[in-house]
C-alpha cells in the first residue's frame, strides 16, 4: 500500500497543477487578458484588463527612462526639433521621421478638425499625403526651444526606432518606391563610375548605394540618428516609445490623456490594410505631383513598385509574382490617376488577403530576413560607420549595434 501511494503521489500532483492550468485559463479567458505584446486597442477590453495593460506599461516606460536619463548622464548631445501639440490633452510628440510620424500627424490633424475639409470619423481616413504635403495649417506645432516652459508641463512623447530597420525602412520607401527618384536618386545616380547607368529615371537604386549615400555624402531628417533630431537628454519625454512595440505603446498614451477613442478597433489586421490602402494612394498622389515621374512609369509601372514594396514589407507573400497583364489591363488605360489608384488598392487588398496565412511572427521574420540578406552586401566598412554614427541611438534606447545575424561572417 505505501508503494503504490508513493508511485501515486507525483501522478496526482500533476492532476492537481493541471486543475489549477484550467481555473487560471478560464479566468484570464474570463477577464479577456490577452498576450500583451500582441495587443491592439478594443472597445471591449475589460477593465480588469485595462488595468493589468496599464500597469505593465507604466513599468516599460519607466525602465525606458531610466535607461536614457542613466546614459544622458554620460553626456549624450542633440537638439529637439517639431514638436506636434495639443493643449487640451497636454500632448506633446517630438516629430522623428520614419517612426510612426504619419500615425501622429493623422491624429493631431484629426484632433484640430485639419481633415482636407471632409466630414471624417476617425484619424486614419486621413490621406497620407495629405497630411505630409497639404495640410498643417489648423494643426500646432513648434521647436521645441520656443515652448520648453510650456511643453515642460505636457505629457512629452518621443517614439524611437532600430537604427538598422529605420534605415532599411527609408530604402524600400524612397527608392524601392519613386517617392525620392527625382532628387536624392538621380543624385545616387549620378555618382556611377559608369555614366551610362547615369540616369533620370533612377529605378535601379541599389542598397548598398543608398547606404554609402547616406552615411558619407547627405544627411536627412528620414535617416538621420533618432538622438540628433530629438535627444531625450533635450527633450525629457516621460513616454519613450519603440516602433517595435507601436500598437501598445501609443495606445497607452492615448489612454493616458484621455484619447483612447481615436484608436479603439484599430488592431493589426485593420494596420496592415490601412497601409496597404494609405501607401498605394499616397504613391499614385506623387506620381500625379511630379510630372517627370510620368516619364519613368505607366500606372501599371506604379502598381509594379507598390507590389515590390509590399512583398519586402510582408504584405503580399514572396511566392506570389506580380501579376503584370491582370493589373495593366485593369488600369493602364485610365486616365484619371486618382481612379487607377482606387483600383490598385482593390486588387493590392485582395492579394494581401490571400496572403493573410501568415501569422505576425511569421512575417516579422520574413522581414528581418530581407533586411539582413541586404545589409549583408554592404562592405564592413559601410556596416562599421552605422555602429559608429548611431551609437547614440543604439546606447540610450537599448537598441543592439552589432547584430549577429547581420554581423556574422560569410561561410
Amino acid at each position: 500500500m505505501r508503494f503504490l501511494t508513493s508511485r501515486c503521489r507525483p501522478v496526482t500532483l500533476i492532476l492537481a497543477l493541471i486543475a489549477v492550468w484550467m481555473l487560471l485559463s478560464v479566468y484570464y479567458l474570463e477577464i479577456g487578458i490577452k498576450d500583451p505584446v500582441k495587443y491592439s486597442p478594443s472597445s471591449k477590453e475589460t477593465p480588469e484588463y485595462i488595468q493589468m495593460f496599464q500597469k505593465q506599461q507604466e513599468q516599460v516606460f519607466a525602465e525606458r527612462r531610466a535607461l536614457y536619463e542613466k546614459q544622458c548622464q554620460k553626456g549624450f548631445k542633440g537638439g529637439a526639433g517639431e514638436v506636434y501639440y495639443y493643449q487640451p490633452a497636454k500632448l506633446a510628440v517630438c516629430h522623428v521621421q520614419k517612426v510612426g510620424c504619419t500615425f501622429w500627424k493623422r491624429i493631431f490633424h484629426f484632433l484640430y478638425g485639419d481633415t482636407n475639409g471632409k466630414n471624417i470619423s476617425s484619424p486614419f481616413e486621413i490621406e497620407r499625403y495629405y497630411v505630409h504635403f497639404v495640410g498643417g495649417k489648423k494643426t500646432n506645432t513648434s521647436s521645441y526651444a520656443a515652448k520648453k516652459a510650456l511643453f515642460d508641463s505636457f505629457n512629452k512623447v518621443l517614439f524611437v526606432r532600430d537604427p538598422w530597420a529605420r534605415i532599411w525602412s527609408v530604402y524600400i520607401d524612397k527608392f524601392v518606391l519613386p517617392d525620392s527618384w527625382l532628387d536624392y536618386g538621380r543624385a545616387i545616380a549620378n555618382r556611377r563610375v559608369d555614366r551610362s547607368r547615369r540616369k533620370s529615371c533612377p529605378d535601379d537604386i541599389g542598397f548598398v548605394e543608398y547606404l554609402d549615400f547616406a552615411l558619407n555624402v547627405k544627411q536627412d531628417a528620414h535617416w538621420k540618428p533618432v538622438h540628433q533630431v530629438c535627444s531625450p537628454c533635450v527633450f525629457r519625454p516621460q513616454y519613450l516609445g519603440k516602433m517595435e512595440t507601436f500598437s501598445k505603446d501609443s495606445a497607452h498614451v492615448l489612454r493616458e490623456v484621455g484619447l483612447e477613442s481615436l484608436v479603439q478597433g484599430h488592431d493589426h489586421a485593420h494596420y496592415a490594410q490601412d497601409e496597404v490602402r494609405m501607401l498605394t494612394e499616397y504613391i499614385f498622389r506623387v506620381f500625379e505631383a511630379r510630372p517627370p515621374l510620368r516619364k519613368c512609369l505607366t500606372h501599371a509601372g506604379v502598381a509594379e513598385r507598390l507590389w515590390m514594396a509590399f512583398v519586402l514589407n510582408g504584405y503580399i507573400g514572396d511566392a506570389q509574382t506580380f501579376p503584370k497583364e491582370e493589373f495593366t489591363k485593369a488600369i493602364d488605360g485610365m486616365v484619371n490617376t486618382r481612379a487607377a489608384s482606387q483600383k490598385v488598392v482593390e486588387l493590392m487588398l485582395k492579394y494581401h488577403a490571400n496572403s493573410t496565412a501568415r501569422t505576425s511572427q511569421q512575417m516579422k521574420d520574413y522581414r528581418r530576413s530581407v533586411m539582413v540578406q541586404h545589409y549583408r552586401q554592404a562592405p564592413r566598412p559601410l556596416l562599421e560607420k552605422i555602429v559608429k554614427m548611431y551609437n547614440g541611438d543604439f546606447v540610450l534606447f537599448d537598441y543592439e549595434a552589432r547584430p549577429a545575424d547581420i554581423f556574422q561572417p560569410d561561410p
